[in-house]
């Protein structure tokens, strides 16, 4: 009997040789090979020594076929198509704009998922090139968080995403021309119900019904999400049985936008006239700095965007549309880094207050590979550039020593040659000759374009973006002020903050029935008595 055993941290094919003997002297060799599945966390990167696979697929291969697994995916352009029957995760470490997914040719969605029994999650993905759907799953649950579809197309049903599940969450994604004869963006049949959030659908249109999404749902719940210039001969922005809408902006789609009964929670504004620069979009980006909308500039074609990741090409390298993470499975800190451009040029001083009034810090460029992964990947952006001055970093000269703002010790340092020259008090990136990542002092009081923010890494819902940068740009509620979104509550149905639950909460809740206020613990929209149900079962008195 052969004995294997598995090395520590391993997954995928393994093969060994092997030599027995009898008692009477006799030989036998033979090869042996295993495959060895995993159900963790492994990394698939072009750019991380510790990447597990060295592809996507292999890697989607070897997960667990009951347990699935959690697959961290590098940045570049990963072509597919590719293809499981296990319930996975697929998360981006850099985010959707440094992460793509496409299929050259073959006529399959880019990522088709048949894991019935499983939960599906993928974020901080961008699919494009894709002209038979993007993304198929048949699953329990699939959650699609910060992701982006850009001219995704299917001859059929769902041009981004075509899902037979008992529910599905989409969340922060953005859907940019997306067609198919029906659910131009989105077909969904789910058991139970649908729910879009904090999205924007652009010019998504169906050739016979549900422009932007079709479902056969028992409800479609849409919050805090705009629909732009969708269209279909019916239901130009969606068809379906329900909709239940909170906070939602449908425009330049016809007067009646939706096919099916509206349930209207409130702050909706439904059937009034926009283009694409006038919509009010959730998830605005201008990397380029021309003062148009990316998917403005990009879709009508007065910008190039041949690569299709719904960003001019001149936007090199791009600018995320969100905090940048440099992760631990990258020999990172799990901070974020946001290169933010000011409305008015800005002092070193008010760049440090504003930061924190962000939530964050202004960055720390205390070691060689931190400095090198900003700059690569959020620093170099030429709008935050003023032909050589850069933006501020958290260095500034007291009592005559250099100190980082935060009390990172000063030790790496990355000066201009020739500087510091004694000339100032605060650093920036500058050289004299173009964009750079070596350093300058400069006058504290000197106008800068911009400056780079660091954020910790507290990420209560997991949703691979920064807590207190969601909270200030509103993507999450903090209504008890404790720096913390409201949903990653402690305990739930503990809406005083106070580690109880018990009748000070009632009151909350019941003083805010039938409205979107405090109280709302299933995330329906709406306090009623789901919530009431859930803050009865956590009572504790």
């Amino acid at each position: 009997r052969l004995q294997y055993e598995v090395p520590d941290g391993f997954a995928g094919p393994d093969r060994f040789e092997y030599v027995v003997e009898d008692a009477s002297g006799l030989t036998d060799t033979g090869t042996v090979t295993i495959d060895v599945t995993y159900s963790g966390t492994v990394i698939v990167s072009n750019n991380c020594s510790d990447s597990s696979f060295s592809g996507l697929q292999e890697a989607i291969s070897f997960a667990h076929p009951v347990l699935g697994g959690e697959i961290l995916l590098g940045p570049g352009t990963w072509v597919g198509p590719f293809s499981t029957d296990r319930p996975i995760t697929i998360r981006s470490i850099e985010g959707p704009d440094m992460t793509r997914l496409v299929n050259l040719g073959a006529d399959v969605p880019v990522l088709s998922i048949a894991a019935p029994e499983g939960d599906v999650r993928i974020e901080g993905v961008t699919f494009s090139q894709a002209v038979h759907g993007a993304v198929q799953v048949s699953a329990a649950r699939v959650d699609v968080e910060n992701c982006r579809f850009v001219e995704c197309t299917n001859d059929s049903e769902g041009g981004a995403m075509l899902l037979e599940v008992d529910s599905a969450y989409v969340r922060n994604c953005r859907f940019d021309d997306c067609q198919a004869p029906t659910g131009g963006a989105i077909h969904a049949r789910t058991a139970g119900s649908l729910l879009i959030a904090d999205s924007d659908f652009h010019s998504c249109s169906a050739s016979e019904s549900g422009g932007a999404i079709q479902a056969e749902s028992l409800i479609v719940r849409i919050n805090r999400t705009t629909i732009g210039n969708a269209s279909a001969p019916l239901g130009a922005a969606g068809l379906s049985s329900s909709f239940r809408l909170l906070d939602t902006v449908v425009c330049g789609s016809g007067s009646t936008p939706f096919e099916g009964s509206i349930e209207d929670i409130g702050g909706n504004d439904l059937g009034g006239d926009c283009d694409c620069e006038s919509a009010p979009w959730r998830i605005p980006s201008d990397c380029n700095g021309d003062g148009i909308d990316d998917r403005c500039s990009t879709s009508d074609g007065s910008t190039v965007d041949q690569d299709r990741n719904g960003l001019p090409d001149d936007c090199l390298p791009p600018l995320p549309v969100f905090p940048t993470r440099w992760s631990s499975e990258c020999g990172g800190n799990d901070h974020w880094y946001e290169l933010v451009v000011a409305r008015n040029p800005i002092s070193w001083p008010d760049a440090r207050s504003e930061a924190r009034t962000r939530g964050g810090k202004i960055a720390s460029l205390s070691v060689q590979a931190e400095s090198e992964f900003v700059f690569r990947r959020v620093a170099s952006e030429p709008r935050g550039w003023d032909g050589t001055q850069g933006p501020w970093i958290g260095l500034q000269r007291v009592n005559q020593q250099w100190i980082w703002h935060d009390g990172s010790p000063y030790g790496y340092t990355n000066w201009t040659p020739g500087q510091p020259d004694g000339s100032g008090n605060g650093a920036c990136l500058w050289n004299g000759s173009g964009i750079t990542d070596l350093w300058d002092d400069q006058p504290q009081s000197t106008p800068h374009k911009s400056y780079i923010v660091e954020y910790d890494n507290e990420d209560c819902d997991g949703d691979g973006l920064p807590d207190e940068w969601e909270i200030f740009t509103g993507f999450e509620d903090d209504l008890d002020g404790d720096g913390i979104p409201d949903d990653c509550s402690g305990t739930p149905g503990d809406l005083n903050g106070d580690g109880l639950v018990n009748g000070a909460d009632l009151g909350l809740l019941l003083g805010a029935w039938g409205t979107q206020g405090p109280g709302d613990l299933d995330g329906s929209g709406i306090v009623d008595g789901g919530d009431l149900g859930l803050l009865l079962g956590a009572w504790t008195g």
